[in-house]
Formats: structure tokens, C-alpha cells, sequence
């Protein structure tokens, strides 16, 4: 397959980032998280650009707590 293919050393070393943040940030903010997570990694571990995955979960902010309170609490429906 092509994932047998590839280098041993980014088979292995394929580290996975979750960021969880609030919606509502742009794309370009968010490809700058993306880019400097990766350059974070590939300075401190060594590990190939290729193989560092970043993943962003947006949250909605009536789904963020902090303290048991929402960040934004929902609309009233009423």
C-alpha cells in the first residue's frame, strides 16, 4: 500500500494534535494554529513535517463551560 511505502521514520513517529477551541475563528487563524503547532513539533521532536496532523475542534460557545457556566448562554426560544 502507500502508507507501507513511506519511510519508516513517518510511519512511527505520526504524532495527532487536537485543539478544541470556541467557533467563530477565521480560516486564516485557524491555518496559523495549524502551522504553528507543526513547527512547534517538527523543532522539539524532530519528527517530519509530513507526519505532524493537527486537528481543530470547533466548539459552540452555548457548549463551553468553564466554572459550570456556558460561555454563551442559549437564546431564550421564548
Amino acid at each position: 500500500s502507500a502508507w507501507a511505502a513511506r519511510p519508516a521514520r513517518w510511519r512511527a513517529d505520526m504524532p495527532i494534535i487536537h485543539v478544541h477551541m470556541l467557533k467563530g475563528r477565521s480560516e486564516e487563524q485557524r491555518q496559523k494554529v495549524a502551522a504553528g503547532i507543526t513547527r512547534v513539533m517538527v523543532e522539539s521532536t524532530g519528527v517530519a513535517v509530513e507526519a505532524v496532523r493537527v486537528l481543530i475542534h470547533e466548539v459552540e460557545p452555548t457548549h463551553w463551560y468553564t466554572a459550570g457556566v456556558a460561555k454563551s448562554p442559549p437564546e431564550s426560544s421564548g
